[in-house]
């Protein structure tokens, strides 16, 4: 039974080495998949199909490869598995036999044997089933320990006080942030007052959607400061300010949902129909509902493929 257990542990860790390799490389697969059918209109209109199905292909190959040597060590480690317990088996039953020849044990005893040892290499077969799942969700699980142990960026909201309504001006002041060893902004001060319109002009990678990353309060560990009047934003209650902030993202995701959902799903609490009429009317989503069978009802389908680019670009608003 030792014999087995080692035999069986060091050949269901090679097995599951080999499942682990198919998971990624079919989650790369699947990712090709989903990425080409999201953004079929791109992949028709500037005819990438053969350029997407040539890295479909080449990742599909390397699935097939890896799944033929998960193939080999699964086969290899029950045929080593039976190997040891049919040798088990005929060496115990040979010794039995020769002790019956030997008037030593009754064939009562080889019965018995047979029959126990059915019924103990059944339970044995299931618990190394078991272990080799369990080694494969293990290899699963490790994939996220690194998110998992990734160190919380914002602190806690214990003594964080609430967004300043009647704020004035807000300040930045010698701002500086760095992802790990890269310097993104480096002493970025200004000041704007309250109905102020600011724009921020600058080439691409030079800090401008770091600083609104900075100030919708998703990063935290920031050199220098960020006012509003006298209030550190750091020290306000992010759920609370971002109550007061409005935001129009460089990429919207639209959801397989109505119209109406898909609006709603930000504030589901604060809904009321004079208030989403009031959103239609600003983001002027209003003057294309008739389009629609069921008006606001209607289900924009996955990542909004049945609204135009236009119409995307209001709905952000």
């Amino acid at each position: 039974m030792v014999t087995f257990f080692m035999v069986s542990h060091f050949l269901t860790k090679k097995e599951a080495k080999a499942a682990h390799q198919v998971n990624i490389q079919e989650e790369e697969v699947n990712g090709i998949v989903f990425e080409g059918l999201s953004n079929i209109q791109t992949v028709k209109f500037l005819q990438m199909q053969s350029s997407i199905l040539s890295i479909f292909n080449e990742k599909l190959e390397v699935l097939f490869n890896r799944i033929r040597y998960h193939i080999f060590y699964f086969r290899f480690r029950v045929g080593m598995v039976n190997l040891c317990g049919e040798s088990f088996r005929v060496g115990i039953a040979g010794f039995i036999i020769w002790g019956i020849f030997n008037d030593r044990y009754e064939v009562g005893f080889l019965v018995l044997f047979l029959g126990y040892f059915d019924r103990i290499w059944d339970s044995l077969e299931v618990l190394s089933d078991v272990t080799n799942e369990f080694i494969v969700s293990k290899y699963s699980i490790s994939r996220i320990i690194d998110i998992l142990n990734e160190p919380i960026r914002i602190v806690s909201v214990q003594g964080k006080q609430s967004f300043p309504r009647n704020w004035k001006t807000m300040d930045v002041k010698d701002l500086t942030f760095r992802y790990d060893q890269h310097e993104v902004l480096k002493g970025v001060s200004f000041s704007i007052k309250r109905g102020e319109k600011v724009g921020i002009v600058g080439l691409s990678g030079e800090g401008k959607s770091t600083i609104f990353k900075l100030l919708l309060k998703q990063r935290e560990e920031f050199g220098g400061q960020i006012l509003f009047d006298d209030t550190p934003l750091e020290s306000i209650d992010k759920s609370d300010y971002l109550r007061y902030i409005a935001v129009v993202l460089e990429h919207t995701e639209l959801f397989n949902l109505s119209l109406e959902q898909n609006i709603l799903l930000a504030s589901p609490n604060e809904f009321s129909k004079d208030r989403l009429e009031k959103a239609l009317r600003i983001a002027n989503l209003s003057g294309f509902l008739h389009k629609f069978p069921q008006g606001i009802k209607t289900s924009i389908g996955e990542k909004g493929i049945k609204l135009s680019g236009g119409e995307k670009r209001f709905f952000r608003f």
